[in-house]
């Protein structure tokens, strides 16, 4: 059984060089059936070298099951809007196990000079792919309980995501 989930990753190039070493930006979640894991950015690295590279780790928000591979795709937006093969990369391998959570990542995802020319707003794709193994020949995954209700209730009061808005006597 497969299943996966893809999202954007944006942030603003010239608001980051306030950030230190180590340092990083607001973490977001992304999801694939149930398994769930943070994306976070360190736009002046974490662990390795003097600033240069941009570090990029995927956190799994539970411990993987033995059955289960999980692979971690990220590549970046070019300014011409298309995916750069020369800063992609995919793992498929635990780098390290830490407080009860699953690291990925890379501590070199791409050199911050590489990303001075994308004007402003620099965009990486993130994929989270999870392949499901069962000896018993079971290929079923469990589906978690619907929480759309409350989703669209969110979505209400938010104009986050939104293209248009309307504005009616004064609401």
């Amino acid at each position: 059984m497969v299943s996966s989930g893809f999202i954007e990753y944006k942030f603003d190039y010239q608001q980051i060089h306030k950030l230190a070493i180590g340092e990083r930006l607001p973490a977001t979640t992304i999801s694939t059936g149930e398994h769930n894991a943070k994306i976070m950015c360190y736009p002046h690295g974490f662990g390795y070298g003097n600033g240069e590279y941009i570090s990029l780790f995927f956190v799994m928000l539970k411990q993987i099951d033995p059955k289960i591979k999980v692979i971690f795709e990220a590549f970046l937006i070019g300014k011409d809007g298309t995916p750069s093969s020369f800063h992609a990369k995919r793992t498929m391998q635990c780098w390290a196990f830490q407080d009860g959570y699953d690291w990925f990542g890379w501590h070199r995802f791409v050199m911050r000079s590489d990303l001075e020319s994308l004007d402003g707003m620099v965009t990486f794709i993130c994929g989270l792919v999870v392949l499901r193994n069962d000896d018993d020949g079971d290929d079923h995954v469990a589906v978690p309980p619907s929480n759309l209700g409350s989703q669209l209730a969110a979505m209400v009061g938010s104009a986050d995501g939104s293209d248009v808005s309307f504005s009616v006597g004064g609401e």
